[in-house]
């Protein structure tokens, strides 16, 4: 099966991954699961000068980076006890970038290379680990060094080229630079000046809503402001369950002159990720400037013959490169060091520095995949705790390779933790579920073990078995779902097993179990059965229901069953519906007939108010009805009624 390079060291890494390789492409304003815009005469209608890079034109820009990320695992919605201490990485960059247009590209966009041209200082910290740091160090990694892309006439990087010769850490750097000069800019301004536009970064997939002067300054200027007001998806987020709690807020200032020509892209976003339970497992702080301060006249020829080329959003990939940075995670920690430790300290679940040992034994295992086996006898020590076997299978999961994807498989196999009695032996057989990129022979034995479960006896411990598996299957469906045709082709196949079992099962118990597991795979295509079950008689069950329509839609237009249990009775299933209800016009016209009608739980005001908080830059008058509706039927709890009020003052 394919393999992810980006997500390469699974959740474990999770933190350098959303540095180095969350990077960002715009998706086209034109993305039907988007309203679209409303329509004027054209007369009524500015037009705006687009987005170009002129042939023969170098352009220079100051620039400057920063970012702060914190990242924990996550285990079915809950921060990981075994990693208790968040993963944390930063990057602060300051540059001379020279943009030269070389001529026309083969999609219909214009050939821009960027060249570093200077490097006042930087420094790039994972773990607590220092990667480089200094203006020698800047100098020396980034200095020199160029990455060629096309970019479009409304402004988007369609793909870049390289020639593989320069260290992929080094392409990863400068493309995550370049992609955050991207905007989206339409040629005709819509009514009202603004427009949406569904972006990947680095967290994961936003939404964004731009606006435009509707006149240009006296000198040809257009100034653009983008405001990022929410995301669909996060990548730490993916193994969840239930839809995270995601506060995100950004603002950038985007200035173009009359040819066209990027003159200013300047921004900042925060971004707080918690679980249901309150629990923060992502936090992330960005600022970014491109200032334009110098025009020369200068001819540079491309032969793109010479290149490779790949989608914009993909990430470099080198074995040079893959291996120093391994090294620089491992910092000298050795197959000895790291069995002495786990054998020490490992029965507790956590060691001395935990943090940084998973990171750095993450690393040793990716480096040396055979070192896998000799986790082994470990894992099947007489006196093993269910915490250090739990321990060696995140590991294992965080290398994610197929020698430790055999050793997870065989020392489950052996310690038969899908059918343990404890719950913690069956949390072991969930790690099944942690790994990014499962391979075939994973994939089968995961569908093994739950046919043999699902056909087992049905008493009490057989069903724990089956719900513990069905978990596993929907997850490894859900990251199939993510791969070529031929694993969506496969994930499709897992679904319609689970869809099958869940369409067999009449126990209200049961039956939340099997919403759940259905829920891990994230198919759109489960949407239509999730809402005949939106009526069910048990209020648990319409609860799963709400989170499983969140996950089948990921962020586009809320189903109608979504909306129907906004109206819940249940104040709970009501949460879960607002909790995975997005900001759409659509959802927030139902949400302000519903708190109308006084059927919003008084318990329920303040994830109301946090929907309305994603909206409100994109849809101001649904927003306000929201706020009325929901203040006319009154607010019992002073804090959230002066945090209504806050808002419709926003």
């Amino acid at each position: 099966m394919k393999t992810q390079t980006k997500l390469r060291t699974a959740w474990l890494a999770g933190s350098l991954a959303l540095l180095l390789a969350g990077l960002a492409t715009l998706y086209p304003t034109s993305d039907p699961k988007l309203p679209p815009p409303r329509e004027t005469p054209a007369s009524d209608q500015a037009r705006l000068p687009g987005v170009t890079w002129p042939e023969g034109l170098r352009l220079t820009y100051a620039a400057a980076y920063r970012s702060d990320d914190m990242v924990r695992p996550i285990v079915d919605g809950q921060v990981d006890r075994m990693v208790a201490e968040p993963m944390q990485s930063s990057l602060q960059v300051d540059l001379t970038l020279a943009f030269t247009g070389t001529g026309p590209g083969p999609n219909g966009g214009a050939l821009v290379r960027m060249d570093v041209v200077g490097c006042e200082g930087g420094t790039l910290t994972a773990v607590g680990q220092t990667v480089w740091t200094g203006a020698e160090a800047c100098a020396q990694t980034l200095g020199g060094h160029s990455l060629l892309a096309e970019v479009m006439p409304n402004g988007r990087v369609h793909e870049v080229y390289d020639d593989a010769t320069v260290d992929a850490t080094v392409r990863t750097l400068l493309q995550q630079l370049l992609l955050r000069t991207q905007v989206s800019i339409p040629r005709v301004l819509p009514a009202g000046g603004a427009w949406l536009a569904r972006e990947h970064n680095v967290p994961g997939v936003a939404s964004n809503v731009y606006r435009a002067e509707t006149e240009a300054d006296p000198d040809g200027t257009w100034h653009v402001t983008r405001r990022t007001t929410g995301y669909h998806q996060l990548l730490a987020a993916q193994a969840m369950a239930a839809p995270p709690r995601v506060t995100a807020q950004g603002d950038a200032r985007i200035a173009l002159d009359a040819r066209g020509v990027l003159t200013e892209v300047d921004g900042t976003e925060s971004l707080v990720a918690e679980t249901t339970g309150g629990v923060v497992f992502q936090k992330g702080q960005t600022s970014f400037a491109f200032r334009l301060i110098e025009q020369v006249e200068t001819q540079l020829a491309v032969d793109l013959s010479r290149y490779q080329r790949r989608p914009a959003h993909e990430v470099a990939a080198g074995h040079d490169a893959n291996a120093r940075l391994l090294d620089k995670q491992i910092d000298g920690l050795t197959l000895a060091d790291l069995k002495s430790t786990l054998a020490q300290y490992g029965s507790g679940g956590t060691v001395p520095d935990h943090a940084r040992f998973l990171w750095r034994a993450a690393g040793l295992l990716t480096k040396h995949p055979t070192y896998a086996d000799e986790l082994l006898p470990l894992y099947r020590a007489q006196k093993a705790s269910p915490q250090l076997k739990g321990l060696v299978l995140d590991l294992l999961a965080s290398a994610g390779h197929p020698d430790a994807q055999r050793v997870m498989r065989t020392a489950l196999a052996d310690d038969d933790a899908l059918h343990s009695e404890s719950g913690a032996g069956r949390q072991l057989f969930q790690r099944m579920g942690f790994l990014a990129a499962p391979d075939e022979h994973t994939v089968a034995f995961v569908e093994e073990q739950y046919r043999q479960a699902h056909n087992g006896a049905e008493d009490i411990a057989a069903r724990r078995a089956q719900m513990t598996a069905a978990y596993s299957l929907g997850a490894v469906a859900g990251k199939l779902a993510d791969g070529d045709e031929d694993e969506q082709a496969r994930a499709h196949e897992i679904n319609q097993m689970l869809v099958d079992d869940l369409q067999a099962t009449s126990d209200p118990k049961l039956l939340v179990h099997r919403i759940t597991a259905l829920s891990n795979t994230r198919l759109s295509s489960n949407i239509t059965l999730f809402e005949g079950l939106a009526d069910h008689p048990s209020s648990r069950v319409r609860q799963r229901v709400a989170d499983g329509l969140a996950e089948a839609s990921q962020g586009a237009e809320a189903p109608a069953g979504l909306l129907a249990l906004l109206e819940d009775a249940d104040p709970l299933v009501q949460r879960s519906a607002l909790h995975g209800l997005p900001a759409t016009p659509l959802a927030l016209e139902r949400l302000a007939a519903v708190a109308a009608a006084g059927k919003i739980a008084q318990a329920n005001v303040r994830p109301t108010l946090s929907v309305v908080q994603k909206g409100r830059a994109a849809h101001r008058e649904a927003t306000d009805d929201v706020l009325h509706a929901l203040i006319g039927a009154g607010i019992e709890d002073k804090l959230s009624r002066a945090a209504a009020y806050r808002l419709l003052e926003m």
